[in-house]
C-alpha cells in the first residue's frame, strides 16, 4: 500500500516537473549566494559576509525558512534578497500544491 502510494507521488511530481523546479532552486541558490556575497562583502558593507560559505548558508536559510539573522545593507542586497524570498514563497507554493492534487 505505501509502494502504491509512493509510486503514485513519485509519478505525479515527474508530470509537474519537479526535477526541473530542484534543479532551477539550486542555480537560484548557488547564484543568489554569489549575488549577495559580492554586493554585501565584509569589505564593503559593516557586518556583511566574510566568505562565500557564509552567503551561501544565509541564502539557504532565507530560501527554507523566509528569513534570516543578516539583513542586507545596500540597496541591490535588498532588492535581491526581495528576489530571493519571493522565489522561495513561489517555489515552496509549488510544491505544496502539487502534492496537495496527490
Amino acid at each position: 500500500s505505501v509502494n502504491i502510494g509512493m509510486d503514485a507521488l513519485g509519478e505525479s511530481f515527474r508530470r509537474r516537473g519537479f526535477k526541473y523546479v530542484l534543479f532551477v532552486t539550486l542555480i537560484v541558490l548557488f547564484g543568489g549566494a554569489a549575488g549577495m556575497y559580492t554586493l554585501e562583502s565584509a569589505s564593503d558593507v559593516s557586518g556583511g559576509f566574510s566568505s562565500y560559505g557564509d552567503a551561501l548558508w544565509w541564502t539557504a536559510m532565507l530560501m527554507t525558512t523566509l528569513g534570516g539573522a543578516y539583513v542586507p545593507q545596500t540597496a541591490e542586497g535588498r532588492i535581491l534578497n526581495f528576489i530571493l524570498a519571493l522565489y522561495a514563497f513561489v517555489s515552496f507554493g509549488y510544491i505544496t500544491a502539487s502534492l496537495a492534487t496527490f
